[in-house]
């Protein structure tokens, strides 16, 4: 055997075998596309309307650089985030299995009935209010026969009483003190010393009492002393419901506490839940549960039991939900100032009911108004003294996590839950304090960012500052002074906690708000994702089994060769894939179907080169030779020029699209490799072997055409040229309100260059018939007023129901004709944003405004017709509608 032979032989065994073993299995090493193996796809958009230009650049990379180290720093998540241009991303989530859904939605249901069991404190409270009879009687429902929570509400039902009638009798008191001053001052008595007299006088015996008034006026003896009396006992009321020890007042919210002990946390369950299944303290905290919730013991051992069973296939992402959760309002910075046990202005036993509350029912319950539970982002004990020891912090405990109490006082913080006031951390980076020379972290903040933090400082000198960063408190340095736009965090930083510090800092500060509702959801259930693997596959084999055939039959042996070149060649796509782990989806079966057409394709303009030099005479070996040489250049050029359009497909086109131009530029360098390289060394082989002697056998049913084609080459010039001018003319000098282009235009409000805004008034300059509907996220009436300012006719909101979309084709197309049969679309334009204006103040999608109903004789889009040109697929039907808007 010819040794150039000898190692492409090698060569082409050795790929195949290293391609096979790449490749399996298959089932593991392609990774399947949300569309082939079900799952959710979210399209968010970045807000960038104070980002220049030159910040937009790579914004959406940058964008997902932050949200993926803060959602999945580990990468365990199997999320794809892909960037669509510069303002939008996507994310793509797999489906969790079959089972894992039915085992959390088990769970998810039985805790939801446990909670439910949960009796809301204002309902008691309500009923606190009820005559005597009616309050037992609903005291009676709510405590269950359960022993503890009839002394709850009794012991909060008596000292209500008696809380009342204190009240009364203080007010009967007051207003018999007025009486009394009244006549006091008519008498020309100084009612402010007689107050001021009055306190010591009621501490004075009878005989005392008399003689210390008639010194003071004999006159008015009596009124006096009844005044004196009155204030006595308007004093022992006021003192029995105000003492700061054993007053009724303290005893009232002592038993409006209590009734937190009749209500099962979330936090509460989530701390039992999460510890070792079989550790003994989880079993003693289910045991206590029980005892303390024994109306519900039988929902609390199913809810334990459910969990469990789903435990094994827990992940932090099991829903698209989750996942929308943890986005909407990522990347929060905020600034709090902290109560301290050092201070004089803080109630202490307060901050100690609020230490105790969390112990027993975990941060989100024990938070209020006034101040709000944060988690302390660290676990070890000397950073927790810290808090505790050098800030003086108050700090609780849940579980095995700390928390921090943070002012939630709109004086003491600095949020982001006003658009109005929003602000921005411009910059973090490590630093020096100016006067210590030690470590520090430098920041910077917009101008509105800076005026907030200058007068949030400035009131605050002396008190230690929370940094919050998506509800985790990262630090608490103690405010020297006003800050303005930039200032420093000083404190005993070691580098590596001044680095992750300002990683932090950095990490809550997004290039661009993210707009929290993403503009589209798709998601494709896993019997959907199957139906379109299978069907895709299936058609992919089809093809695949046509061109075999065909090639076998019209080329004989050399179609054989061919064929064995198209399965090498499909085997080297798919082990590329999964070499680089590509995602597969379905246009990525498109592209490999159209790879099965374009890789036999170079062999045919081969073989019929071949034909054509034996016709000439030659021997099969030249013939062959010739027939590769020559079609060579051909090959090429064809193949370049569909690897170039690929590869712009690849650069301009969505997501979905990319996976075709892929799996088509793998396709198109792979299948150079094997029409030419493979097929020729088969060649070779099979003449060295003698297998192929002197003639290679095809069909040829179309017999060599006779026509001088470039001798009509002006006629065929002249022809199209005319046929394009013509189509030139009518496209852009038809009468726009009589024939226009469109029939109605979907209008994106955040397009990049040019937005839907500045795009509808130009459409305006020239066109005032068109319907134009807005398609945005943001559903307020100030953009909707705004759509309908620069001529719009109509608002949709995403993420947009298919039957509202409908609704508004018919709507605006029948608005069109109309109009267009009397007064201009123009005059309409007012009229039509009435009609769907929400209501003042409202945010709303358009799902939530007043239904638009047509008759079924007026429709313009007929969705039964529709489904029945659809083949009557009303599955096909509705993804193609849902295609058009997402």
């Amino acid at each position: 055997m010819d040794k150039n032979l000898t190692w492409k032989i090698v060569l082409i065994a050795v790929s195949v075998l290293l391609a096979a073993f790449i490749l399996y299995p298959p089932g593991k090493t392609l990774k399947p596309g949300i569309d082939l193996a079900g799952g959710t796809s979210l399209i968010y958009e970045i807000d960038t309307q104070d980002v220049s230009a030159n910040d937009k650049r790579n914004l959406s990379e940058d964008v997902i650089t932050i949200l993926r180290r803060r959602i999945d720093p580990a990468n365990i998540q199997n999320l794809i985030w892909r960037p669509q241009g510069n303002t939008r991303f996507e994310i793509q989530m797999p489906l969790a299995s079959a089972e894992a859904r039915e085992k959390r939605q088990n769970f998810e249901n039985v805790k939801q009935q446990l909670l439910d069991e949960n009796t809301n404190p204002a309902i008691i409270l309500r009923a606190l209010k009820l005559p005597k009879e009616k309050r037992d009687q609903e005291f009676t429902k709510l405590a269950k026969g359960v022993q503890t929570r009839v002394n709850i509400l009794n012991t909060l039902a008596e000292v209500y009483d008696l809380r009342l009638q204190l009240q009364t009798n203080r007010d009967s008191f007051n207003e018999q003190i007025k009486a009394l001053e009244t006549k006091i001052s008519e008498a020309g008595l100084d009612i402010e010393k007689v107050r001021t007299n009055a306190i010591q006088w009621a501490k004075l015996d009878p005989n005392s009492l008399t003689n210390t008034i008639a010194n003071f006026d004999s006159l008015n003896l009596t009124l006096l002393a009844e005044y004196t009396k009155v204030h006595a006992q308007w004093a022992s009321v006021v003192d029995q419901l105000a003492d700061p020890q054993e007053g009724i007042n303290i005893k009232f919210e002592a038993a409006k506490q209590a009734l937190n002990k009749l209500s099962l946390t979330e936090d509460q369950l989530t701390l039992y839940l999460d510890k070792p299944e079989d550790s003994a303290q989880r079993k003693t905290d289910i045991e206590n549960l029980k005892k303390e919730f024994s109306d519900r013991a039988d929902l609390i051992a199913k809810v334990f039991t459910a969990y469990d069973l789903y435990r094994p296939f827990r992940g932090g992402l099991d829903d698209p939900k989750d996942l929308q959760r943890m986005l909407k309002g990522a990347g929060i910075l905020e600034f709090r100032i902290l109560p301290t046990m050092n201070n004089t202005e803080v109630d202490q036993e307060e901050m100690m009911a609020y230490v105790q509350n969390l112990k027993e029912k975990g941060p989100r319950f024990s938070s209020s108004n006034t101040y709000k539970w944060f988690e302390i982002d660290s676990d070890k004990t000397e950073e927790i003294n810290s808090w505790i020891y050098s800030i003086k912090a108050v700090v609780g405990q849940f579980g095995d996590k700390f928390y921090v109490l943070a002012s939630n006082k709109s004086e003491e913080t600095m949020l982001h839950n006003d658009p109005a006031r929003d602000w921005k951390l411009k910059d973090a980076r490590p630093d020096t304090d100016y006067q210590t020379g030690q470590r520090a972290i430098g920041f910077q903040l917009d101008d509105r960012g800076g005026m907030l933090f200058s007068k949030l400082s400035g009131a605050n000198v002396g008190r230690p500052l929370c940094i919050i960063l998506d509800n985790i408190a990262i630090s608490a340095p103690t405010l020297r002074s006003r800050i303005g736009s930039s200032g420093q965090i000083s404190g005993s930083f070691t580098e590596i906690e001044r680095t992750n510090m300002v990683k932090k800092l950095k990490a809550g500060s997004l290039p661009a708000k993210l707009i929290e509702q993403p503009i589209s959801i798709k998601t494709i259930g896993p019997s959907i994702g199957a139906d379109n693997r299978d069907k895709g596959i299936k058609s992919g084999v089809i093809g695949l089994a046509v061109v075999v055939f065909v090639m076998l039959i019209y080329y004989a042996i050399a179609g054989a060769i061919a064929n064995v070149a198209l399965f090498i060649n499909l085997l080297f796509i798919l082990a590329i894939m999964a070499l680089v782990k590509a995602t597969f989806t379905l246009p990525g079966i498109a592209g490999m179907i159209l790879t099965i057409g374009m890789s036999v394709d170079a062999n045919v303009l081969i073989y019929e080169r071949i034909r054509e030099e034996q016709a000439k005479g030659a021997s099969l070996r030249i013939a062959i030779r010739n027939g590769y040489q020559r079609a060579f250049r051909t090959i090429l050029d064809a193949n370049l020029t569909t690897f170039i359009t690929a590869f712009i497909l690849f650069w301009v086109a969505s997501e979905e699209i990319k996976g075709f131009a892929i799996v088509l530029m793998l396709g198109i360098a792979s299948s150079m490799f094997t029409a030419l390289f493979v097929t020729r060394v088969i060649f070779d082989l099979l003449l060295n072997a003698k297998i192929l002697k002197e003639h290679l056998s095809m069909l040829h049913l179309i017999k060599s055409p006779n026509v001088d084609w470039m001798k009509f080459r002006p006629v065929f010039l002249t022809i199209s040229s005319i046929l394009v001018i013509l189509g030139l003319i009518v496209f852009f000098t038809r009468d726009n309100t009589k024939n226009n282009k469109y029939d109605i235009i979907f209008m994106d409000i955040k397009m990049p260059v040019l937005d839907g805004y500045e795009a509808s008034k130009e459409i305006r300059k020239t066109d005032t018939s068109v319907p134009i509907v807005a398609m945005t996220a943001n559903a307020i009436r100030g953009d909707y007023e705004k759509c309908i300012e620069v001529g719009m006719n109509d608002y949709l909101s995403k993420p947009i129901d298919i039957e509202k979309f409908s609704e508004a084709i018919n709507r605006n197309i029948q608005s069109q004709l109309t109009t267009n049969g009397g007064e201009s679309c123009e005059n309409n334009l007012p009229q039509l944003a009435q009609d769907n204006l929400p209501p003042a103040g409202a945010v709303t999608q358009y799902q939530g405004q007043e239904e638009v109903h047509t008759d079924q004789a007026d429709e313009v889009f007929d969705h039964a017709r529709f489904v029945k040109n659809t083949f009557s697929n009303n599955k096909l039907a509705n993804n193609i509608i849902k295609i058009l808007f997402e």
